[in-house]
């Protein structure tokens, strides 16, 4: 693999799979850097892109809604959220991926937003964490609804798309989702080319530099 060289989709995807050291079902990234100033709250990237075939990740979802309206759900990935697991966060526990609430649950995580905030987990209208359907937002994000922002302080994304154990196809579709997602957010001021450059690389690999003009 040539380092300086920036390949076709295809052929990345291909290297992909030849790069990689890991002796499990490596995770797909692509990793960006954006013509952004990280410095301006105007210029920060922050929205959610529906992957067609999901990560191939499980995550754990804290959800706090009417216990009548999720009482039916059964699964280990899902931990209903009440007044007890308000207490255990504010004494550190963290052991999840993502929060959904329903509106009235909103001032009592407020006490908890010191916690939550620095982790990028606390609820907001804004990211679709909030909402009087609940069910519907963890529909969403079980089928593969995933935020993408850009570092704090950093021109740079990273976004996973998926596992070497998805088709090429499965996985094509998802960078070109994203993509077209990433570009479809790009804040008013950001300079053009709005992405500089562009990488695909699987857990334990190499980075491989994509050719942007090979996606149009």
């Amino acid at each position: 693999m040539d380092k300086q060289k920036a390949y076709p989709l295809p052929e990345a995807l291909s290297l992909l799979r030849q790069t990689t050291y890991a002796q499990f079902d490596a995770t797909a990234e692509l990793h960006f850097n954006l013509s952004i100033n990280p410095q301006k709250t105007e210029q920060q990237v922050r929205t959610y892109v529906n992957l067609p075939h999901g990560t191939g990740k499980k995550r754990r979802i804290l959800v706090f809604a009417d216990p009548k309206q999720i009482s039916k759900l059964k699964s280990s990935d899902i931990i209903l959220g009440d007044d007890e697991m308000i207490e255990k966060i504010e004494s550190g526990f963290l052991d999840f991926d993502l929060v959904l609430a329903h509106p009235s649950f909103m001032p009592k995580l407020a006490k908890v937003s010191r916690k939550l905030g620095p982790k990028g987990l606390m609820p907001n209208p804004k990211s679709g964490t909030v909402g009087e359907d609940v069910l519907h937002l963890l529909e969403g994000f079980t089928k593969g609804k995933v935020e993408i922002r850009n570092q704090a302080d950093s021109t740079v994304l990273h976004a996973c798309v998926g596992k070497l154990s998805f088709s090429d196809d499965q996985l094509r579709e998802n960078i070109l989702t994203l993509i077209n997602t990433l570009i479809s957010a790009k804040p008013a001021k950001a300079k053009e080319p709005f992405i500089r450059a562009c990488f695909l690389k699987a857990t334990m690999g190499p980075a491989i530099r994509i050719d942007l003009t090979s996606l149009s």
